[in-house]
């Protein structure tokens, strides 16, 4: 959602950065989350390839410019890592010139390549075409995702000793110290969840909704021995099996855990059968298709979760005590074992998602007690697995028990106090290493004004924190696990990555890739201004206002606000965000463009966060408002001419500004919109909103389609009709609202295109559509401002 030292990012100029100011707050008394999987449609296309010729532009950008590729002019960003453990190195796939025997002679040849972090110095791991010739006929092994994400290609075991890799030659796995011949792990698929034990000497997989492992066995010619761990798997009866709601909502990466020394395995089992089942539909083929979702909406039966222990040969399951029973449908997302493996720990959540137990388990008998606990009369966040440090007996975790994201040294003994580390009163970004030999952390943060992430280095034992890269650029940044080095990606919202391998006090090794080209510097893209805008109640709201090319202060421009909302999400950042393509259109046009973090957004702290509970929508649409009724004073802004846009949760906030306040919002544009809560899934809906039958009144005043007498016209609404996120369920019903009201609306169902509404010419045809609707309303062209 950097040190950049060299003289050519610097020279990229930031015209129109005046520095932050704050308005007077509005005269206004007015009483966490969704993907935001469309903000590639806002970003940009996909950049150009490395070598691919270009040019810049000759006049303003288009949106057959934007939609076609030929957008941002820069080159690539740096390579995908994968760690090895305990090394300052990393494994990478590289495609280097031919021979290719499976292809023509001249195609590339992706190899697997170990990089050493510091010198450079390349050794290939394997070349994928000899997976293929040796492993592609023999086991064809399909490998499937879980919930949004692809298919680990790669995994390396804890030890550094072993890669598993997934491909279209099956699963195999290659020794990185000793014979690295493959050594195929599993004959037939499709297959998901592919995890290795800690040792290399184990994986774990899905098939057919049960848990199976493949254990390799010999020496000088290893072989695998298939074992099945579970029995009885189903569509509805999952054994260590995600649907899609734990994955979507409460960031399940897994659901399966080995424990350190390899002889046992932790796994979710998921009873669906109560579930209600959604059909997405496709009408165009020949009498139609249809597939099947199990999908629970706010209110409805949940799956229910139970934690099962089974050994590594398929050992008798030991179910672990919850604390809760099934028939209450508790959450339980995660589990980690402690390192000695004698505990696990279970993440327990409630369903109304305001009491949280990290809950250690014997192994063995599956008896359990709470060691941590947290509660909140809004809602707990959850927070992710924590990370073991062998030589003192705890864990980190990062948690929001006081209020703000912090990072605590919990003791697994039970007789020390958990210790934050990280600083009070503020939110902590993710741990990122922990060097336990030197005893310090690093964790990602915020800066205090709001925009950049930098990196900060905490002592374990205390002591004071200090911070690095702090250099007005944000940083992404990925350490090797020995906490010695990492690789920094830093930007900023017009400056694209530059990668670089650094040391662990921040000093620059050697540069991986810059994507700043001599074209894409020629722009002289412009910057936002940095502002702080009152939301409703006069509480000042990060801002950023970006101004059209040219642009006249002495005429009255219209206004677009393009926002998200959700809970928890930021949109203010001075980061790299894809050359912002969309935004960019727009201002050529001769638009304003504002984006305002109101309440409810993250970054302040779970009270400004939690403002919102119990009445999605209703704040963040008044603090939008608030934000525009103040800008709209300065003598440049056109405030009877203003329009709002966004995707998924800034959907649904767009038609909730445009409804709640239509004297501010002439036009609006939603894209793959929630338009009632009772029809989007439990987990995040009941976190914000309980269940309906508890709060019928904040459901029925953040709904769209359930206010018929507050529909406005000027509204633009687009949602694929295969989203399993948001589905066209929500539109379809609004469309029905409408023609029942009577109101005017504009709108487009994109067969077979999902929740970011892409592939086969629908950006192009929902950039064209955006770009009509609002200069149609607002005003284009020559003469925009007046």
């Amino acid at each position: 959602m950097g040190d950049i030292g060299d003289e050519q990012h610097k020279n990229i100029p930031h015209r129109h950065s005046e520095g932050s100011r704050s308005y007077p707050p509005a005269v206004i008394r007015t009483p966490r989350a969704l993907a935001l999987a469309l903000a590639a449609l806002v970003a940009s296309s996909a950049p150009l390839r490395a070598g691919e010729p270009s040019a810049s532009p000759s006049g303003p950008l288009t949106v057959e410019e934007l939609a076609g590729g030929q957008w941002p002019f820069v080159g690539p960003s740096g390579p995908s890592i994968t760690w090895i453990p305990g090394e300052d190195a990393w494994l990478e796939w590289r495609k280097v010139p031919g021979p290719n025997p499976s292809s023509r002679p001249d195609a590339p040849v992706e190899r697997l390549v170990r990089v050493d972090a510091v010198t450079g110095e390349v050794a290939v791991i394997v070349r994928q075409d000899e997976l293929d010739a040796r492993h592609g006929v023999e086991a064809p092994v399909e490998a499937r995702g879980i919930g949004r994400r692809g298919a680990s290609r790669l995994t390396v075991a804890a030890d550094g000793s072993s890669v598993v890799l997934v491909g279209k030659g099956g699963v195999v796995r290659i020794a990185l110290r000793g014979d690295p011949a493959p050594v195929s792990l599993v004959e037939k698929g499709p297959v998901s969840d592919v995890r290795i034990s800690a040792d290399g000497r184990r994986i774990s997989f899905v098939r057919d909704h049960d848990l199976y492992a493949s254990v390799i066995e010999g020496g000088t010619s290893p072989q695998a021995r298939e074992v099945r761990l579970t029995e009885g798997g189903t569509e509805t009866h999952r054994n260590g099996d995600l649907d899609w709601v734990y994955p979507e909502e409460l960031d399940a990466t897994t659901a399966a855990w080995w424990s350190g020394d390899g002889q046992r395995l932790v796994h979710l089992r998921l009873d669906e059968s109560a579930v209600p089942r959604f059909p997405i539909g496709d009408p165009t083929p020949d009498h139609g298709a249809t597939t099947s979702q199990f999908y629970p909406y706010a209110g409805d039966p949940n799956p229910k979760a139970t934690m099962v222990v089974t050994g590594a040969e398929g050992e008798a399951p030991v179910e672990l005590d919850l604390g809760l029973p099934p028939e209450v449908a508790p959450y339980a997302p995660w589990a980690a074992w402690t390192p000695d493996a004698a505990r696990v720990v279970v993440a327990v959540l409630d369903r109304a998602q305001t009491r949280l137990e990290l809950r250690a388990c014997d192994p063995l008998t599956g008896r359990g007690a709470p060691i941590w606990r947290e509660r909140s009369d809004a809602w707990v966040d959850l927070p992710p697995p924590p990370r073991a440090l062998a030589s003192r007996n705890a864990f980190l975790l990062k948690s929001r028990r006081d209020g703000f994201w912090r990072h605590w040294l919990v003791s697994l003994d039970g007789v020390a106090s958990p210790r934050p580390l990280s600083s009070a009163g503020v939110d902590a970004g993710d741990l990122l290493a922990v060097d336990e030999v030197r005893g310090v952390l690093f964790h990602a943060q915020r800066t205090a004004d709001g925009r950049h992430d930098v990196v900060r280095r905490v002592p374990l034992d205390g002591g004071d924190a200090t911070t690095l890269l702090d250099d007005g650029f944000s940083h992404a940044v990925s350490f090797a696990s020995t906490g010695h080095v990492f690789v920094d990606v830093a930007s900023s919202l017009t400056s694209p990555p530059r990668t670089v391998v650094r040391s662990s006090d921040g000093k620059k090794i050697r540069v991986l890739a810059d994507a700043s080209t001599p074209e894409f510097r020629a722009l002289e893209l412009s910057a936002p201004e940095f502002l702080k805008l009152p939301a409703a109640d006069g509480t000042p709201c990060d801002a950023m206002l970006w101004r059209p090319p040219n642009f006249d202060p002495m005429k009255r421009h219209p206004l677009l606000v393009y926002g998200y909302g959700g809970p928890g999400s930021r949109m203010v950042s001075d980061s790299w965000q894809g050359g912002n393509g969309l935004v960019r259109v727009l201002l050529d046009l001769g638009f304003l463009v504002l984006t305002v973090d109101g309440r409810g957004t993250g970054g302040h702290g779970k009270a400004f966060e939690a403002l919102v509970h119990l009445r999605l929508g209703t704040l963040e649409a008044a603090d939008q408002a608030s934000a525009v009724r103040a800008l709209a004073k300065e003598p440049f802004v056109d405030g009877t001419r203003v329009g709002i846009w966004g995707g998924s949760y800034g959907g649904f906030l767009a038609l909730t500004a445009r409804m709640n306040h239509p004297d501010v919002f002439r036009a609006a544009i939603a894209l793959a919109p929630v338009t009632d809560w009772r029809l989007y899934d439990s987990i995040y809906t009941e976190r914000y909103m309980r269940l309906p039958s508890e709060n019928a009144e904040g459901y029925a005043a953040s709904s769209i389609v359930g206010r018929r007498q507050a529909l406005r016209d000027g509204v633009l609404v687009l949602h694929g009709l295969s989203d399993d996120n948001v589905h066209a369920q929500n539109t379809l019903r609004l469309v029905d609202a409408y023609l029942a009201a009577g109101v005017s609306l504009d709108w487009a169902i994109y067969p077979r295109r999902g929740h970011g509404i892409d592939g086969g010419g629908a950006r192009l045809d929902v950039y064209r559509r955006i770009v009509r609707h609002f200069t149609r309303f607002l005003g284009s062209g020559e003469g925009i401002g007046r």
